[in-house]
């Protein structure tokens, strides 16, 4: 302060200009960096088996069978900690496993970094993704687990190579995005759908990295999308505490569910015979919609017992179905005949 007092308004206001240049080329380089998207080397030291295989490949050496498509008879609910993985700097926004084997896990941090690691095994840490400028919001597998989508606040999704770790492209459109989904169709590998804070979602074709269809009927900002029905609708939840149904490929909602008592649905899981949708609701409950009965809400199946506000969870079902569990601070499970909760334990401290 002496020195501007001393020296005048001029060095103030030259001063000031300094300063908000320096900040707007900092924000510019890192912005370059975010679009430069290199993976860092693989913390392992032998990513490959003794064959030359990647750890994409599904190990047979476990007491796990991780190729059969049938899943066990019956699960039981969780007793113990096994194992945690440790390496994000930030909270853990979304965590995807591996298709159809389950053996890898895919970790999107708010550090702005993703992470695979091992499910089996020594559970290594086994790539660090970087590239995005901010926090990692999603992440989607491909139908074959070869590549994955990530979207990011820094308004970029990104196509990622999950074996070399290579940046493949970028896609972006100005606005923020929430949740990115591959069209789990083999045919349809070159498109998703990515859903945004402007209230649209969003069709992006890989090959010519350009949007081919909008959906824009939601009041708020997208925050799930879930292909049902044989791939061939999808239902997309809102901050505009609504859940909608679309047909493929065609811009205007066939269903619009929204009741007055309702509350903004932040994630939804179809079960396991793709029957019914688990919505996480914000007023701590759990609904279930039902997919082959136009989207009705089963009344009687309606879960309550655990604190949901404030914090990004979700809820998932157990492979045979019998069961669904709720992962917040406290992690409850229940039994879904009789919606009973028989299984809860605080998960952090």
């Amino acid at each position: 302060y002496l020195y501007f007092l001393n020296h005048g308004v001029f060095s103030f206001l030259l001063w000031t200009v300094c300063c908000f240049f320096i900040t707007k080329l900092y924000f510019s380089l890192l912005y370059l960096s975010a679009s430069l998207s290199l993976s860092l080397v693989p913390p392992v030291e032998n990513p490959c088996d003794y064959l030359g295989r990647s750890y994409l490949h599904i190990r047979q050496d476990l007491d796990v069978d991780l190729r059969t498509e049938e899943p066990p008879p019956k699960c039981f609910s969780p007793k113990k900690l096994v194992h945690t993985w440790v390496g994000h700097t930030k909270g853990v926004a979304a965590i995807r496993l591996f298709p159809h084997s389950g053996h890898l896990v895919l970790s999107a941090g708010m550090d702005s970094k993703i992470k695979l690691w091992e499910v089996y095994g020594e559970r290594r840490l086994l790539r660090t993704f970087v590239g995005h400028a901010k926090a990692v919001r999603d992440i989607c597998f491909s139908c074959k687990g070869t590549r994955f989508l990530s979207c990011s606040y820094d308004r970029y999704i990104k196509l990622w190579d999950t074996e070399t770790g290579e940046c493949l492209a970028r896609f972006t459109n100005k606005k923020t995005p929430y949740c990115v989904r591959f069209n789990p169709d083999e045919d349809k590998q070159n498109l998703f759908l990515v859903g945004c804070a402007d209230k649209k979602i969003y069709c992006f074709n890989i090959d010519s990295g350009e949007i081919v269809q909008e959906y824009d009927r939601h009041l708020g900002a997208v925050n799930t999308i879930t292909f049902v029905d044989g791939n061939r609708r999808f239902v997309t939840t809102s901050d505009d505490k609504s859940l909608r149904v679309w047909e493929w490929d065609i811009p205007v909602d066939m269903k619009y569910v929204a009741e007055p008592h309702m509350h903004s649905m932040p994630a939804v899981t179809l079960s396991p015979n793709e029957k019914w949708l688990a919505c996480q609701s914000m007023d701590n409950t759990i609904l279930v919609y039902g997919v082959h009965n136009n989207f009705r809400l089963n009344r009687k199946k309606n879960f309550k017992g655990h604190m949901v506000a404030g914090y990004a969870c979700s809820a998932d079902f157990s492979p045979e179905g019998r069961s669904a569990s709720a992962f917040t601070p406290l992690m409850l499970h229940w039994l879904l005949p009789n919606v009973e909760c028989v299984f809860r334990r605080c998960i952090i401290n």
